[in-house]
């Protein structure tokens, strides 16, 4: 610190060009007191910055779609199929739930001539018959309980096998006149089980002899039919009418209208037949 006064002293003399040699100067030296230098205080020690996060992009959000309306799924096609009416498969059934004592089935059997009274609920019956197999005549006759001609259900000198309905009138004791000269059955069958075969839109059934053949279709408009033999050839159709829809004898093939409402088919006589629901 002396070095620094000693330094601006001389410097100052240099400068100075009017003072005299006489001129005394008087240096003198002033000792800086020292101050008291503060004690540095605690640096606080600096706290973790948070690390910054990232603010998400705002996407644009999509606007909704209409979400499409279902379809109605098409109701799967039924492929036409082809019955045949088996009559001595269902003979074998009605003897089984005969004896079995079924509540839809009951049997009458006998040989030669024979009176088979029986009380009905309905006012249509289903027999299944089978009978002389001895081929002479054989007949069975429908009467009312007070002895009224109801229906000729079989007739023929041929052996036979087949179904038949019959209209009792409202009659509930009804008689069965049977004319034979050997062995028959016959089984009244309930109307749950007495079809043949039951058939829809463009099925085809084919038999032989007299059947019944339930429709379950909505769309058939033609009945188209074809039987190879010599005798009589009867078919009755049921709906909101009854109509004779072919009474042919021999040989036949045409096409018939379906009548309005159709759910029974009764094929009364005949040998070998085909029906196409069209």
């Amino acid at each position: 610190m002396k070095k620094v006064v000693l330094i601006c002293l001389a410097l100052f003399l240099c400068s100075c060009s009017q003072v005299t040699p006489i001129q005394k100067v008087i240096v003198q030296e002033v000792t800086a007191t020292p101050t008291d230098t503060p004690i540095p205080s605690n640096t606080p020690t600096p706290t973790n910055t948070a690390t910054a996060t990232l603010t998400p992009t705002v996407t644009n959000t999509p606007k909704p779609t209409n979400t499409p309306k279902p379809t109605n799924t098409p109701t799967p096609t039924r492929e036409p199929q082809v019955h045949v009416v088996d009559h001595y498969e269902a003979l074998e059934n009605w003897r089984m739930g005969a004896n079995a004592g079924s509540d839809l089935v009951q049997a009458f059997t006998g040989s030669g001539d024979d009176i088979v009274d029986m009380t009905v609920t309905e006012e249509i019956v289903f027999f299944f018959i089978s009978g002389n197999g001895c081929s002479a005549h054989f007949a069975i006759t429908a009467y009312s309980g007070d002895g009224d001609r109801l229906d000729l259900l079989v007739n023929t000198t041929d052996p036979y096998i087949g179904e038949r309905l019959l209209f009792t009138k409202s009659n509930r004791d009804i008689s069965l006149e049977v004319n034979s000269n050997c062995a028959w059955e016959i089984y009244m069958l309930d109307v749950s089980i007495a079809a043949n075969a039951i058939a829809y839109d463009g099925d085809i059934v084919q038999g032989t002899s007299s059947a019944i053949i339930a429709f379950r279709g909505n769309n058939a408009k033609k009945l188209e039919i074809t039987n190879e033999g010599s005798s009589n050839f009867v078919i009755y159709s049921y709906g909101d009418e009854r109509d004779l829809s072919v009474n042919e004898i021999g040989n036949y093939h045409g096409t018939v209208r379906a009548i309005k409402g159709l759910y029974l088919i009764v094929i009364q006589r005949g040998e070998k037949w085909e029906i196409i629901f069209e």
